[in-house]
């Protein structure tokens, strides 16, 4: 990366960072959208997304990350992966330093996301078939009249003092 001064970073490339890329991009200030390990974000391990306006069937995870890349694309975003190990907002241009590299923004958008916690048992892995364990809780009414149980790691407490 050259070290001018860019106009809008975006750290994180899900949903939001997307929507926030399709936005900038539009209002001509020239995104450039940072893709950390998961590009995409968890909707890239997602198999059928129902809860997503404009898709009554549904859609795929991938395929609604391709889309809206696509869109922000045409735009005139720019994707680069990489990791922001230090960022310096107490001064203007901020200043992002990405271990090889330094970007300065004038404008910083930080949409990160989180990263599942997946439980370590052997149905925890990802699998295009069958839900895993950091989906359940958005597929809940799909097993209303199931018992589950749900095992975790005993955490220790400690009693007040």
């Amino acid at each position: 990366m050259n070290n001018h001064v860019r106009e809008t970073v975006i750290i994180g490339s899900g949903c939001a960072g997307l929507t926030a890329a399709i936005y900038a991009a539009r209002a001509n200030l020239k995104p450039l959208v940072l893709q950390g390990h998961e590009p995409g974000g968890q909707l890239s391990l997602t198999t059928l997304v129902e809860n997503f306006p404009g898709f009554p069937e549904g859609i795929h995870g991938p395929e609604l990350i391709e889309n809206m890349k696509k869109q922000a694309t045409r735009f005139g975003t720019e994707f680069h992966t990489g990791h922001v190990v230090h960022a310096d907002l107490s001064r203007r241009p901020f200043v992002l330093d990405l271990g090889r590299e330094t970007i300065h923004t004038r404008t910083l958008i930080v949409a990160s996301g989180a990263s599942a916690r997946w439980l370590g048992r052997p149905m925890s892995k990802h699998s295009s078939d069958t839900a895993s364990p950091p989906a359940l809780p958005v597929m809940g009414s799909f097993f209303r009249e199931r018992m589950w149980r749900i095992f975790t790691t005993p955490v220790k407490m400690r009693s007040p003092v």
